[in-house]
């Protein structure tokens, strides 16, 4: 039987087109009995009926092989983080350069997601972000996509026809609330300047505000800087589904006496320097 297998790559490349590990599962199960060879053709129809249903499974509209892959990953707690602020009349070609950028980081291993600051500091700047689930995963898919040639022919062009000013990598962790999966489209960032002997206190808040925000469906995290220009800077970012949820959450929260008081504890620890609202792209 073993030889039957072996020789028939038709029937072979159809099963481990199931998972090497059910096929093993199954066969050991129909060894047991005395008459498997007369049971093979009833093996050989669940088999095929297993890689009808993956055929229709993976290929039609209920798989999502982006968010599959997400799923699949652990926290992205290493954000490492490009902006760019485009020359006036470049707006597309520095997103198109973003665009292709970000699938080179995403081919070696890296989450990306991009970004475009419609309210607040810095408006119209693009902002690229990869993400991983640890520095070790980070620096192996920094010098992997470093010697990518695809990287290079991206870089030359950049240098013979700048598309505007280009800032980063700066790297950072998230000390709080890991970026969802899938991502939110609208993001809100608040920029502290946090001397680092408050630090601790400042993160000692979030589990509270975390509580305040789930009520409303809006997740928030705190990032700290790792490799950057400013050490004493903590950023809160907080994830609405909609412009709409932001507006209707905000509202919810300004008139919450409980979120008042966090945000003074949060003032008297550090200084609001700025903010900005960022759309998914």
């Amino acid at each position: 039987i073993s030889d039957f297998f072996l020789e028939n790559s038709i029937i072979r490349s159809h099963i481990l087109f199931v998972s090497p590990s059910v096929v093993e599962y199954i066969m050991r199960v129909f060894f047991i009995y005395d008459n498997f060879p007369n049971m093979l053709e009833n093996i050989l129809s669940l088999f095929f009926s297993i890689r009808r249903f993956c055929h229709f499974f993976f290929l039609n509209n209920c798989y999502n092989s982006t968010i599959f892959e997400l799923n699949k990953e652990g926290p992205m707690n290493v954000v490492s983080i490009r902006e760019v602020t485009p020359d006036v009349g470049k707006e597309k070609l520095a997103e198109m350069r973003f665009k292709r950028a970000s699938e080179i980081f995403a081919k070696h291993g890296a989450t990306t997601r991009l970004w475009k600051v419609i309210v607040g500091q810095g408006v119209g700047d693009l902002v690229l972000m990869s993400m991983y689930e640890s520095f070790s995963k980070g620096a192996t898919a920094f010098q992997s996509f470093s010697g990518d040639s695809d990287m290079a022919a991206l870089m030359d062009e950049r240098s013979a026809s700048p598309a505007g000013e280009l800032r980063g990598p700066n790297l950072f962790r998230m000390a709080y609330g890991a970026p969802t999966n899938p991502p939110r489209p609208i993001l809100v960032q608040r920029m502290y300047h946090m001397p680092r002997k408050n630090l601790s206190k400042a993160l000692e808040l979030a589990p509270e505000m975390d509580a305040l925000t789930k009520s409303l469906d809006v997740s928030i995290g705190i990032g700290v800087p790792m490799l950057a220009s400013d050490h004493e800077m903590m950023g809160a970012v907080y994830r609405f589904n909609s412009l709409e949820h932001w507006g209707t959450s905000v509202d919810a929260m300004s008139q919450n006496p409980d979120f008042a008081a966090l945000v003074e504890k949060a003032n008297d620890l550090g200084t609001l320097k700025s903010s900005r609202m960022l759309m998914h792209i």
